[in-house]
């Protein structure tokens, strides 16, 4: 969070989808890929 807060406007809640898929290293799927992109690591899939 303190990476990505105030330079990507990370929330809280996106911060915790975030975190968990990179523990579980799984991949993330958003309708709103573009608030994602910049976290080094994290796969996205863009649903829809």
């Amino acid at each position: 969070m303190s990476t990505y807060a105030l330079s990507h406007q990370l929330s809280l809640p996106d911060g915790f989808i975030a975190a968990t898929a990179l523990a579980h290293q799984i991949p993330l799927y958003t309708l709103h890929k573009k608030d994602f992109k910049y976290i080094k690591g994290l796969k996205l899939y863009e649903a829809g």
